[in-house]
């Protein structure tokens, strides 16, 4: 992951904090997916705690489909051209 690099290159250890942390909202979202907000046509987003990025993911019946991983200071809307 790119951004576990960039991180990681601006602070040691930082790289891994991030990569703590999405794995953290990873498991959040596999523990109880709905607890999530619906931001754009049947699309969640997890926020990750400490770090500017968010998961947008769709729920399909016993799956989840994680659609983009996105650093939301970059352009917010960037993600929906995934969709």
């Amino acid at each position: 992951m790119q951004a576990v690099t960039w991180y990681e290159r601006q602070q040691r250890g930082l790289g891994i904090r991030f990569f703590e942390d999405f794995q953290q909202i990873l498991a959040r979202i596999q523990e109880s997916r709905h607890q999530f907000p619906e931001v754009y046509r049947g699309i969640r987003r997890a926020l990750l705690r400490k770090f500017p990025f968010g998961i947008f993911f769709n729920i399909y019946e016993n799956r989840t489909v994680v659609i983009a991983i996105a650093d939301l200071r970059r352009d917010p809307g960037r993600w929906q051209m995934r969709s």
